[in-house]
């Protein structure tokens, strides 16, 4: 575990290295800057608009089906950014000759980048969950409430990562074939992306009239759409600690089953990557 906490601190000063930024341009710099203000913008609009979400919900007394609309959110955010991040974080990086050729086994390389993402996932889960978590849990709920929803916060990532993450696998392999797979790669994962996020929309209904039954409504179909969502609502609602290891097994064991896959086709899959980048 210390070797793969060693190449997650790699990973991380690569990313925020000053002497990178340092040496970059003007013009990167300033892009740099800009993609962080926007990057914080939008994040800071949508916990607002989860906030005020979660505070409909209350006032028209469906507080109780929150929970597992909360988390559904957290399953789109999170398999929309693992699509859009897990092919350059497990398949085809540039720096995969220097991390191979580093006395680590494979299970290592991909406990590192499993956690690089899932952290990356837990800021955008915490984005969408914390403010509806606030809302639903403020005043009605002892202080027990508040660990077991900061525990559910841990653990929500971690399937639709797992999920994410195994269906961009099976996408890179299926275009590694095809002449033009990186860009096959990316506009079926941005289908993947479009798909889930129109499904998500047209699957909860619009009309005033469905007002009165949008909190049963909600709640069955997070149930039918995600199964794992019973197990959140009740945790919460019910102070369930039974729930809440339920939930947390799921999760983990997905997660275990992921990594148990990517050891068996990491290897083979970048090195045909590799290669082929190498003869171009």
């Amino acid at each position: 575990m210390s070797k793969a906490l060693a190449l997650f601190r790699v990973q991380v000063f690569s990313f925020l290295n000053p002497v990178v930024l340092r040496r970059s341009s003007g013009r990167e710099k300033l892009r740099m800057l800009l993609f962080i203000c926007i990057a914080a913008g939008l994040a800071g609009v949508f916990a607002v608009y989860t906030a005020f979400m979660a505070l409909g919900f209350s006032a028209a007394g469906m507080i109780e089906a929150l929970p597992p609309l909360l988390l559904l959110l957290c399953v789109v955010v999170t398999l929309v950014c693992t699509f859009l991040k897990s092919s350059s974080i497990f398949f085809g990086f540039k720096d995969y000759d220097m991390i191979v050729s580093l006395p680590v086994r494979t299970g290592t390389i991909i406990t590192s980048r499993l956690l690089s993402l899932y952290l990356l996932n837990l800021l955008f889960s915490g984005i969408v969950l914390v403010p509806g978590l606030v809302v639903f849990l403020y005043g009605a709920y002892p202080f027990e409430g508040w660990i077991i929803g900061f525990i559910l916060l841990l653990f929500a990532p971690l399937l639709p990562l797992a999920i994410g993450v195994f269906v961009s696998g099976i996408i890179t392999v299926l275009s590694m074939k095809l002449r033009y797979g990186s860009i096959v790669t990316v506009i079926l994962s941005l289908i993947c992306v479009i798909l889930l996020v129109v499904f998500s929309v047209h699957s909860i209904p619009h009309k005033e009239a469905d007002l009165a039954v949008l909190g049963a409504f909600l709640s069955q179909f997070a149930f039918q759409a995600y199964p794992p969502a019973e197990y959140f609502q009740t945790a919460l609602v019910r102070s369930d600690w039974s729930a809440v290891l339920i939930f947390a097994f799921i999760s983990v064991f997905s997660v275990l089953l992921l990594k148990i896959a990517l050891g068996a086709s990491f290897g083979k899959i970048n090195s045909v990557l590799f290669s082929r980048s190498t003869r171009r």
